[in-house]
């Protein structure tokens, strides 16, 4: 199938077409494909991926066409009909096609510049893409720190009173980008995650395999669980720091390390947060992550062995809502939601 969904209003939408002669039916809402309605088909896409209900849905939407195979019988025609009383003939792609586009979003490719600046008039506009860093070049953490501290020379000269950091399509990276980023916007110690660890032969072994050693985790008695409370941290000392007023911009992309920074600024009272919910994780989860494959199938298995625990502890609803929610128009529109007062 060569489209992703997207939701709206309740429904599901065509939303990017990895075939360009599709192009005009994106945005269409869809009703059925070949007799099966949609929310047996998205159901069932969602049940070929992993994680949380409302992630394995997103997923479905994102990676509909590649998931589609399993979901109903494999064919190269299919009859779409919409809400609008329309119908559409469409042929398949390859898998290959698929793959060239999951290898793209999955190399972050749209995020060329990791962080970009733009004044609008008194208030400065940070699009914070991704976290995500290389062992050298341009994207290495020191150039990353180092394209940082130009755009805050750079703020400190335009002289605005107001700042719009916007994750909501960071999928994270390296969690040492926003702990740098926070330095420039909060000059106070602050409390980081609590940690809890089971001590196995297994991850030890891994730590090994990749060059790592860590003596104190090996001194422990094997199945003990090590726990590490939440430890205050002292910000780097940076050179012009912004005081004016901050906001985050969170969205349903914001992922893995750009969701524990955005936690952290939740948690520590540092910056209101707007936007809309994250759906790809959750504030206390799991993490540093353990593979194998199964010895008699052979299946690849991978899953997280510390548990990570916000600074505000484990609360009843496990998800990181925004201060002020905002439609996905109100997101887009950013010199809108730069000048709004929230």
């Amino acid at each position: 199938m060569p489209f992703t969904l997207k939701q709206v209003a309740g429904n599901y939408a065509i939303d990017v077409c990895l075939d360009s002669k599709y192009n005009s039916i994106k945005g269409q809402t869809l009703l059925s494909i070949n007799g099966i309605s949609r929310k047996e088909l998205v159901q069932k896409c969602a049940l070929a991926t992993t994680g949380f209900p409302e992630q394995r849905t997103a997923t479905a939407l994102r990676q509909f066409g590649y998931l589609y195979p399993w979901a109903s019988k494999l064919k190269t025609t299919f009859l779409l009909k919409t809400n609008n009383g329309k119908s559409f003939n469409i042929t398949g792609i390859t898998l290959k096609e698929w793959d060239n586009y999951l290898a793209i979003k999955a190399n972050k490719a749209d995020c060329e510049e990791r962080f970009s600046y733009t004044r609008h008039n008194d208030a400065g506009y940070i699009n914070a893409c991704s976290f995500d860093v290389k062992p050298k070049g341009k994207y290495s953490l020191d150039s990353i720190k180092h394209k940082i501290d130009g755009i805050f020379r750079q703020i400190k000269q335009d002289g605005v009173n107001k700042l719009v950091i916007d994750i909501s399509h960071n999928e994270g990276g390296n969690s040492s980008v926003g702990d740098y980023l926070i330095s420039y916007i909060y000059g106070k110690p602050y409390m980081d995650y609590q940690t809890n660890w089971k001590r196995s032969d297994e991850y030890l072994q891994l730590l090994k395999s990749w060059g790592i050693e860590n003596p104190s985790y090996a001194a422990e008695p094997v199945g003990k669980v090590l726990r590490y409370p939440s430890e205050q941290v002292n910000p780097e000392i940076v050179p012009n720091t912004f005081s004016g007023k901050v906001i985050i911009v969170i969205g349903p992309a914001t992922f893995s390390s750009a969701l524990s920074f955005a936690t952290l600024i939740r948690d520590n009272h540092i910056a209101k947060l707007i936007g809309q919910t994250p759906v790809n994780g959750h504030p206390n989860g799991f993490g540093e992550m353990y593979y194998t494959n199964l010895p008699h199938t052979q299946i690849f298995v991978r899953f997280g062995v510390k548990e990570h625990i916000r600074p505000a502890g484990k609360i009843s609803d496990n998800n990181l809502r925004p201060d002020v929610a905002l439609t996905e128009s109100q997101m887009m529109d950013i010199d809108k939601l730069v000048r709004q007062n929230y």
